[in-house]
């Protein structure tokens, strides 16, 4: 058998691609990933010098994908997932423990994922609809203690949301700007807990779990309406007790 053919056989062969510990790796070659049709999972573990992976990298037509995961990198840049194309919903986007910095408005757009994991990374800013045009269920941020700039409509056009976890990180500790209190309502959860909800869009129920006092205190401007109505588009959570701010 030729060589050509045994190599063309390969990459539509592959279904994992892994790598792992690779101290000195931290370039990708554009198109690496254009004929691995059957490809299901891709894991990238510890790359320390993996400081950006170019756009046209994961513009690759990839039917089968179902996990793909870079954890434990030097990467400072979300990575470009918009030209992904898969033929089904991603079971996972694991991008933990790297050192993304900030996330620009559409920067993550057509993207279909049922989770999308950022936690403990290095974000600060969140733009204005960042996540506009993709639908994603789970998406955790947990882990960003640095994240200060948290704009308005940062999930403004997010699609599907069902669940946020933001935990430890609290709306002051964030200096979330003050607009963006005034649409959220804090919900009744297990002691020592409560939940944020997003109202930015208002056909989508985003929980944020986060450790609080019984009684939050967010200093001498607030003031806590007792009950209040609001209709979703989510089955089983119709009426909400609120706190709003300002």
């Amino acid at each position: 058998m030729r060589q050509e053919t045994i190599g063309i056989m390969l990459r539509i062969c592959v279904i994992s691609w892994t790598l792992l510990n690779l101290e000195n790796f931290y370039y990708f070659e554009t198109g690496v990933f254009q004929h691995l049709r059957q490809l299901q999972t891709i894991y990238i573990h510890r790359a320390p010098k993996l400081l950006k992976i170019q756009p046209e990298v994961f513009t690759a037509h990839l039917p089968h994908l179902k996990i793909l995961r870079i954890v434990n990198t030097g990467l400072e840049e979300m990575p470009n997932l918009n030209g992904l194309n898969t033929s089904s919903v991603l079971h996972m986007i694991d991008l933990e423990n790297n050192r993304i910095q900030r996330i620009t408005t559409r920067q993550v757009s057509r993207v279909k994922a049922e989770q999308l994991l950022l936690n403990f990374n290095d974000l600060q800013v969140v733009e204005e609809a960042a996540f506009d045009g993709s639908e994603i269920a789970n998406l955790s941020l947990k882990g960003n203690f640095r994240l200060t700039n948290l704009h308005v409509r940062a999930f403004h056009g997010l699609q599907s949301l069902r669940h946020m976890n933001w935990r430890p990180l609290l709306l002051e500790t964030a200096r979330c700007p003050w607009e963006q209190r005034k649409k959220l309502a804090l919900l009744q959860g297990p002691p020592g807990v409560q939940h944020l909800l997003d109202r930015t869009c208002p056909t989508q129920i985003a929980l944020v779990k986060i450790p609080v006092p019984p009684i939050p205190v967010f200093g001498e401007n607030w003031s806590y309406v007792p009950t209040r109505e609001l209709r979703t588009n989510s089955s089983g959570m119709d009426l909400l007790r609120t706190v709003e701010f300002g």
